[in-house]
Parts: structure tokens; sequence; C-alpha cells
């Protein structure tokens, strides 16, 4: 089992402690630190860690092709972290073009599969109590319709409230997803009404606690840049990313 002190949203492996509260102990981060990742290097308020879908309007668009296009799960779920909508809405906000998709794969969270991993989500792991077998690795669904282009290397599915961290989990089709990785990022950024296309390094392996809402709070090992080069916001879930080179 992994306890969170309190305050604390992430740890890197790199020894980086990512925190929701200004003042916190910092003598338990660091054994913390230690404890997990066996070595402290800093520590850094970013707010809590969220899972970035933007309510009424939704995520940041899909790619693929041959009728298999990827998102974040979260972005389809209907009400609930284990329900997901047969058909989700789909636009192109600067094109006006509308339609809907049907989701082809879904790939439930461990806390849909285990009712121990559900009541720690829904009750537990708030207070920073982690079962490592909770521990999720994806956020992914694929879905019958989106932008013509290449299948993702990642997809963006969370971001920390001042908006510095962001977090990605391995596209449904990445052999060999890695830390160090350069990737290009398609973003759509509802507050100024553009595209975002931003290029970063993945520079972290991080264990977190996402809130997904207020209801649930769920483990997750991603990979993480910070600082990100662009102010990543509610709305850039399900934002593809490809590697750059090789």
């Amino acid at each position: 089992m992994i306890r969170f002190p309190r305050g604390v949203s992430a740890v890197s492996n790199d020894g980086v402690v990512f925190t929701y509260m200004k003042r916190i102990n910092e003598g338990k981060v660091r054994a913390f630190a230690f404890r997990e990742v066996g070595r402290f290097r800093d520590i850094r308020y970013v707010g809590r860690i969220r899972a970035f879908y933007k309510q009424r309007r939704g995520c940041s668009p899909d790619w693929g092709g041959e009728g298999r296009f990827e998102s974040a799960r979260h972005c389809v779920l209907n009400g609930d972290i284990c329900r997901v909508k047969g058909f989700v809405d789909m636009f192109d906000p600067e094109v006006g073009w509308e339609g809907s998709a049907g989701v082809v794969q879904d790939l439930p969270y461990r806390a849909c599969r285990s009712w121990v991993c559900w009541v720690f989500a829904r009750f537990i792991n708030r207070i920073g109590y982690v079962l490592d077998r909770c521990i999720e690795e994806y956020d992914n669904v694929v879905l019958s319709d989106g932008n013509e282009g290449s299948r993702p290397d990642y997809v963006l599915f969370a971001g920390s409230e001042d908006g510095s961290l962001a977090l990605f989990v391995p596209g449904v089709n990445n052999v060999e997803p890695r830390v160090g990785d350069v990737v290009r990022v398609l973003s759509y950024d509802y507050y100024e009404g553009r595209y975002r296309d931003w290029v970063a390094s993945l520079n972290l392996m991080v264990t977190a606690l996402v809130w997904f809402g207020e209801r649930y709070v769920l483990p997750f090992r991603a990979y993480g840049v910070y600082p990100a080069p662009v102010v990543v916001r509610p709305g850039f879930s399900g934002s593809n990313a490809w590697r750059v080179g090789g």
C-alpha cells in the first residue's frame, strides 16, 4: 500500500513531489519520496490533479483511421466512471462540423473491474491510501469517427489545477512507452477558441492521485510533462500526442 501524506498530489520517478497545499510537512514529504522512489529532489505546488474534461464542452480532437480513433475514456463517461455512452456528440468549433461517434473499444478502469478498487476510488484514495493493484495505467477509448490521421502514441488525460503539469497515458497501440520521448501534442483550447499545437518532452513518470470530478479519485502511473510549455486547461483531455523522431 502507498500512503500519500496530506497535501500531496503526486511523486515523480526522480523524486519531485507535487502538492495541492502550499504549507506542508517537508519531513513527511521527504520520507514519502525516499520510501516510494528512493530519492527526494524538490517540492512543487501545482494544486490538485484533475481529469481535464471541460463541462458542457468536452475534450480535444481524436485522430486515427479505418474506424478507430482514440481519445481519453473519461471523455465518454455516462454519469459514472464505470459507464460509457454508446454514442458521443462530436464537433469541430473552427469549421462548425457536427456529428457523432460510437464506442468501438472500451478499456474499463481497474476500479470498474474490482469492487475493492472501486471502494478505494470512491472513498479511500482521496485521503491518501492507495493499493498498488488498483493503480491505473490507461484512460483510453477507441471511437468510430474523428480526424483522419495517425493513431496517437500517447493521450493526454489529466493536468494540475495551475496548468503546469500535463499527464499522458500510452496509446492503445503504443508497445514501448518511455520517459524522454519528445511528443507533438494537438489540443483544443476552449478558453481562447483555438487549437494548440505544441511540443514537449515526457520528462517524468509519476504516481498521481487524479480527481474525476468530486466523487472519485483514481491513482495513476502516468507519463508527465513539467513544466508544460503551454497552460494545460480543462478540455485538453483526449489530446493526441505523437512521438517526434525515433
